[in-house]
Order: structure tokens, then sequence, then C-alpha cells
């Protein structure tokens, strides 16, 4: 089925392109599309670059704190990242489901279903998670070991510098070097 979105997206610019070309030209069309195709994606991007920073320091202040008020902004900041990368996209359907994402009710609708198919995924034995804090392997595996078409879902956490007592945040710098 995702096969099928190239195609679609494709038919979706053609359709734009045609509908823009019966009212202000071929060439006025085309240049049209390709202005908002190159907006969106310098958007997207913007969006992806301050999206993946402020989730980087969610999860350092997660891995530090282990505060949930923190794994609920890293969700959101994951969903922004995701919009980024859909706006990245050149596509009048990607573009669509970026905006879907970024609204805040279609977001918390969104991500309901997210967590409803990892959950059936998970039941199914389809999905495991395996997380290791400090060399401590936690699992979520159900019956038999994963199979290689299995999607497994990965985290690590580990302490820097050997610091064991150290609990502060470590912040990433405010600017790129």
């Amino acid at each position: 089925m995702l096969f099928l979105l190239p195609f679609l997206e494709l038919l979706t610019c053609f359709s734009v392109v045609h509908v823009l070309a019966s009212s202000r030209g071929g060439l006025v069309a085309l240049i049209d599309v390709a202005l908002y195709f190159a907006l969106t994606a310098a958007v997207g991007l913007a969006l992806v670059r301050e999206a993946g920073t402020g989730l980087a320091r969610s999860l350092q202040e997660l891995n530090a704190s282990f505060e949930t008020s923190t794994g609920s902004r890293m969700s959101s900041r994951l969903a922004f990242f995701a919009a980024g990368l859909l706006l990245a996209i050149p596509g009048f359907l990607s573009d669509l489901v970026a905006l879907l994402v970024l609204f805040p009710p279609t977001r918390a609708m969104l991500w309901q279903m997210v967590q409803s198919w990892l959950r059936r995924q998970h039941e199914a034995g389809r999905v495991a998670f395996h997380v290791n804090i400090d060399g401590a392997p936690l699992s979520s595996e159900r019956g038999s070991r994963s199979s290689p078409g299995d999607v497994v879902i990965d985290a690590v956490s580990s302490r820097v510098d050997g610091a064991e007592t150290d609990r502060s945040p470590r912040r990433l710098p405010e600017k790129p070097l």
C-alpha cells in the first residue's frame, strides 16, 4: 500500500498543475508549483532542524531526570520532527498529513491511532520493545524471539563520563558549532 504513495503524489501534482494551467497558463503553473515545493521544503527542513535539536535536549533531560513531562515534550517534538520531514518531501498529500500532525487536535487523534496500532502489533507479537538502562536489559517481547521481518524498537541508555551520582541534566549548546 505504501508503494502507491509516490503515484498518488504525482497524480495530485499533475492535477494541481492542470487546474492552475487552465487559469494562469502552463509555464506559470509549473513555476508556482515549483516555488510552493521549494518553500515547503525550506520550512520543513527548518522545522526538522529545530525539532531535532529540541528532541535531543528532551532525550538528555529524560535520561537525567526520568520525568513524564519531559516525555510528553519529547513526543510533541517528535511530532514536529515528523511533520518537518513530511513538509520536506515534495508533494501535496505529504504536506496535508504534515499539517494534520502540526494541528494539536488532529495530532492527538493521530497519536492515539499510532499507540493503538503499536499496542495491537505488540499483542500480536509483531513488535517488541527492548530497553537497556545502565546495562540492565528490559524487554517486552511476547512469545518467541523476533523473526527477521518483525519491527523492533530499541533504546539504550548509559552513564556518560562514569559519573554515577551526577543526575544534573546535560544540555546541548544553544547554537550549533
